[in-house]
């Protein structure tokens, strides 16, 4: 087996956890491709990364914290109390990295 088929084999299942599978991860991302089309130049890029930050990030940043929270056993309030707990670094420390 191939490292590629691998690890689509252990990751895939991730993707089928709830909230997940109402927006999958790459759908958003197909959505700002239609929508922007490719990247050719600088600004076009930029105009890309910043709408898929405002829109993507904190979608996928609920889902994530939603997602780990209950594979942790920590049940729905324990997950939701970890996304309270972790939304405001997160976005702040990808908002910087970005």
């Amino acid at each position: 087996m191939s490292v590629w088929r691998a690890a689509l084999a252990l990751t895939q299942p991730c993707t089928r956890v709830w909230p997940l599978t109402l927006f999958r991860f790459s759908v958003g991302f197909r959505a700002l491709d239609r929508r922007f089309g490719p990247a050719a130049t600088l600004g076009q890029a930029a105009t890309k990364a910043i709408a898929g930050h405002v829109t993507l990030f904190p979608t996928y940043t609920v889902g994530f914290f939603l997602a780990m929270g209950l594979l942790e056993g920590r049940g729905w309030d324990g997950a939701v109390q970890r996304l309270k707990d972790s939304f405001g670094t997160t976005m702040v420390s990808g908002s910087v990295f970005w």
